[in-house]
């Protein structure tokens, strides 16, 4: 009778990191004057980490710098983006090669979309810019992303979809949540790229009358989604920018890597 050693045991699978998290994002292109807005007005520029952004631009004189930090604290964490696959934290057997492969396979096959003029626009207790209402070529393309990342994506952990559950989902929304690790994903999905923490209605209306010439300035500067950007956060440091997969086939890496 042949004896099984702990030697001829398969091995298991590498655990995965649970302190990092991925994220695929649409983010301007670093040298672009909305990246720059974006960049100066959450006071910290995810692709190179520094404060502000690379580039002076000036700000509404209306806010010192000490009321706009108050306001901006949680996206800032984030960095200037629009969600397309949620952050997830890598499911056992899967590595960093492994979400860079399926960006790399997937950004070919998708066709750019003009996203601009972007509107400034309440988004319930936030202050975004949002896209052209009923871009179904916009739905697709973050329909493509939630999905084919999907396989890479470990369950949520029960404080996680706790704190989901409590911010008064809809039965749909639960739906989402439980399937796809996140609400707002498909017919639930609203592109936008927030600007703030959740104010009281009278603020939220102060930051829109200051910024909106800003805005309507910037959108003379056609902003185009073509790339999948990576976003990743190590332990509760903010989210980085790391790699940008153009769907021209084009890759640039950010950061240290």
């Amino acid at each position: 009778m042949e004896m099984t050693t702990v030697a001829n045991l398969p091995a298991s699978p590498p655990a995965a990191d649970a302190a990092i998290r991925y994220a695929i994002y649409f983010a301007p292109r670093p040298e672009s004057t909305w990246w720059n807005f974006g960049s100066a007005w959450l006071g910290r520029d995810a692709a190179t980490g520094m404060a502000g952004s690379a580039t002076s631009l000036p700000l509404p004189m209306e806010f010192h710098d000490a009321e706009r930090t108050g306001m901006v604290d949680v996206p800032r964490q984030y960095g200037f983006h629009a969600t397309l696959k949620p952050p997830f934290r890598l499911a056992v057997g899967c590595t960093p090669a492994d979400v860079y492969f399926q960006a790399a396979m997937l950004a070919p096959s998708l066709n750019p979309l003009c996203i601009t003029p972007l509107s400034l626009a309440e988004i319930g207790p936030f202050v975004g810019l949002r896209a052209p209402e009923a871009d179904a070529g916009l739905m697709r393309l973050a329909a493509q992303c939630v999905v084919t990342f999907d396989y890479l994506r470990a369950l949520p952990d029960v404080g996680e979809r706790q704190r989901r559950q409590q911010a008064g989902l809809t039965s749909r929304q639960t739906a989402l949540l439980n399937q796809w690790g996140y609400p707002y994903v498909f017919d639930e999905f609203l592109f936008h790229l927030t600007l703030t923490n959740r104010l009281s209605p009278e603020t939220r209306a102060r930051v829109m009358r200051i910024l909106l010439p800003l805005i309507d300035d910037l959108n003379c500067e056609p902003l185009v989604l073509d790339a999948l950007v990576i976003f990743e956060q190590h332990g509760n440091a903010p989210f980085r920018m790391t790699r940008r997969y153009g769907f021209n086939g084009a890759v640039e890496i950010y950061g240290d890597d």
